[in-house]
């Protein structure tokens, strides 16, 4: 039961640290004064100063310049009971450890000892860390599987003729010019096939649809101009697909979310499948950069 309560209390302190670290991660990757590589975000670093081993929750270094580097370390406690005063001290060593310009205390509550303890060290700031009110509409994902279509292809014969009959190819094999360029027939076909599924999407109200996988069909129907497409030599004149796909609706609940005071807020949606993998979806709004937003999904 004890290791049970310990791991709960690590994951509660986990899911804080990875706020905080995409927040902070948003503010240096969009500062217009920041290049990307000029900053490195580590997390649980390990730091060994004068024998002593110290766990740091987020390490930021930043170069500013040729040779000059600003180190900035960030605790983390998803804690019920306030921080104390022998916490702030074990901090203030971190500080010290890592040579660090500045170190961010991010907690739900100090008590007065505490905040009296991080007063005394100019280099500490201590950050409120709350759950904020969800005032946002539920996020929608959508996502698709089962794409299916029946191919029909048409050839124009030498002398500008459409033959009615359809050709029987196999497109996987199948060499394919189009303007004057060599492609790949199946990607081709799959490009105007997802193009062909955007527009029919436009058409499906699907914030009235529960979660779950629609069937819609579709058809898409291509007349080409002369020797635009040649396909294993033959000129072709019209494509018509008739496309089969499920739609999945997806409406996944909010896990976490946290408002850090002065840095910005995190919300983190719970994972989802679309048909073809699997995804998350993350919004990191941050405070500083007035009210930019960074939406995050993998």
């Amino acid at each position: 039961m004890d290791s049970i309560k310990a791991n709960m209390k690590k994951q509660k302190g986990d899911d804080l640290e990875r706020a905080v670290k995409r927040i902070e991660e948003a503010i240096l990757k969009y500062s217009s004064t920041l290049d990307p590589d000029k900053f490195v975000v580590e997390n649980k670093k390990i730091v060994i100063a004068e024998g002593v081993l110290h766990e740091i929750d987020l390490y930021v270094e930043v170069s500013v310049a040729q040779g000059y580097k600003s180190k900035f370390i960030f605790e983390c406690k998803n804690w019920k009971q306030n921080v104390g005063k022998n916490d702030i001290i074990i901090f203030s060593e971190k500080i010290q450890a890592t040579s660090s310009q500045k170190g961010f205390f991010v907690a739900r509550g100090f008590s007065k000892g505490a905040t009296a303890q991080a007063a005394k060290d100019e280099r500490i700031e201590l950050l409120l860390a709350s759950d904020f009110p969800l005032d946002y509409p539920r996020m929608l994902v959508t996502g698709r599987s089962g794409f299916n279509g029946d191919i029909k292809l048409t050839k124009r014969s030498a002398i500008g003729k459409i033959d009615p009959s359809f050709m029987t190819i196999d497109i996987s094999t199948a060499k394919a010019i189009f303007n004057g360029n060599e492609i790949d027939l199946y990607e081709f076909l799959g490009e105007e096939s997802n193009q062909g599924f955007d527009e029919a999407l436009k058409q499906i109200d699907t914030t009235k649809l529960d979660p779950g996988a629609y069937p819609i069909q579709f058809q898409i129907t291509m007349v080409l101009p002369e020797n635009q497409l040649l396909v294993n030599g033959d000129d072709i004149a019209k494509i018509h697909l008739d496309v089969s796909v499920e739609l999945l609706i997806h409406k996944p609940r909010v896990i976490h979310h946290f408002a850090i005071e002065g840095r910005g807020k995190y919300i983190e949606l719970e994972p989802y499948d679309y048909g073809t993998g699997h995804g998350e979806l993350i919004i990191t709004l941050a405070a500083p950069l007035e009210n930019d937003v960074t939406l995050e999904r993998n």
